[in-house]
């Protein structure tokens, strides 16, 4: 296989202007020794939806605890500039899709790269139209036009194995238009730019929370066998930074207990952590509700699916593992080398009965 590089300067400004913004420690925990570990979203912005990576560790100071000084990054090119940069070494972990890795790999192309954790216990690939829409199924989709993040973004390509198996050919059939996320896309879908709109559902759930209703045309069911984004490394870091890795796996763990357990506590903090967040427009509570709702939506990507025999976070089974393959026609990539279940125990080594206390227990801020 090929191994590719990344020079440091061509892409480390794709991070945007407001990289560093997300890193926000604790204070009274810095006397300690910590370790630093650059963490980069493969997305521009950060919303409620990644809470328990981002507002509920920084609250409780879950890192700190774990030895780790995080500084968290948002990526505003998205999944590709965040696979570079921790190919690269700039960042060491990345949250989102390893799929464009996958496809890479399926052409001979290594980038070295390892799925350690699985977040997002399966495909949250999300079509959305206005809830007065004709579309209605996939089928009518026949013809019209597919609003998506950026052209080529997974969710796009999983949209386009899904209407091959509807027999509509993705090519010919649907035009695909680049349209951006949050307001950006809404305005699109609104005004009649495009009849859909594909991404990730923590994507389409930052639209709820500006007040937005969708229909969702449902998605095939094998879609539910597949898993979803997750955490990412470089495949030496598993051996180099083993602790440093299972110390994140175990936050991001222990905090996405603490928004099941409790997701209207989650918003509350997300927005005491992140006052900038919360959105303008409309009174605290109808904010707070349509938060909620979109959180809620995220949830049923976190829990467990009832086909699942080990129950442990950031597992990966064979089965999943080879549905997400199949989806980005990547069938004979070597599994092992791109994903490794080998923190998974160590990450769920933590009493999840105080957590869920911990949430239930909340009293504001």
């Amino acid at each position: 296989m090929l191994t590719t590089a990344f020079n440091r300067r061509s892409v480390l400004g794709l991070m945007g202007a407001g990289a560093a913004s997300l890193a926000l420690p604790m204070p009274g925990l810095r006397a300690q020794s910590l370790e630093k570990i650059n963490y980069i979203f493969a997305f521009p912005a950060i919303s409620t939806i990644v809470a328990n990576q981002t507002s509920i560790p920084k609250y409780y100071g879950l890192f700190e605890k774990e030895g780790l000084e995080v500084e968290q990054n948002v990526s505003s090119g998205g999944a590709s500039t965040a696979i570079q940069l921790v190919t690269s070494g700039d960042q060491q972990v990345a949250s989102g899709s390893i799929d464009q890795t996958l496809v890479r790999a399926a052409a001979g192309e290594d980038l070295g790269l390892t799925l350690f954790y699985n977040q997002i216990r399966r495909n949250n690939t999300t079509l959305v139209t206005n809830q007065d829409s004709d579309v209605r199924t996939i089928a009518d989709l026949r013809g019209k036009t597919v609003g998506v993040q950026s052209l080529g973004s997974a969710p796009e390509k999983t949209l386009r194995i899904v209407l091959r198996d509807n027999d509509i050919d993705p090519d010919t059939e649907v035009t695909f238009v680049a349209v951006g996320i949050a307001a950006q896309a809404l305005q699109a879908l609104r005004g009649g730019e495009v009849d859909a709109y594909v991404a990730a559902l923590g994507t389409v759930s930052t639209m709820e929370a500006l007040g937005e209703k969708f229909h969702y045309p449902e998605m095939p069911a094998y879609l539910r066998e597949s898993i979803g984004p997750g955490l990412f490394t470089r495949r030496d870091m598993i051996e180099s930074h083993r602790q440093q890795l299972v110390g994140i796996g175990r936050v991001v763990a222990k905090s996405t207990v603490f928004v099941k357990a409790n997701p209207e506590a989650a918003v509350r903090i997300h927005w005491h952590v992140y006052p900038e967040q919360v959105p303008q427009g409309m009174g605290f509570d109808e904010a707070l509700a349509n938060a909620v709702d979109g959180l809620r939506r995220q949830i049923d990507l976190l829990e467990f699916q009832p086909n699942e025999t080990v129950r442990k976070y950031g597992f990966m089974s064979d089965a999943a593992i080879d549905q997400l393959k199949r989806i980005q026609g990547a069938e004979a990539v070597d599994s092992s080398l791109y994903f490794s279940n080998a923190l998974v125990d160590e990450i769920n080594d933590f009493n999840v009965s105080e957590m869920e206390a911990l949430a239930k227990n909340f009293t504001g801020v």
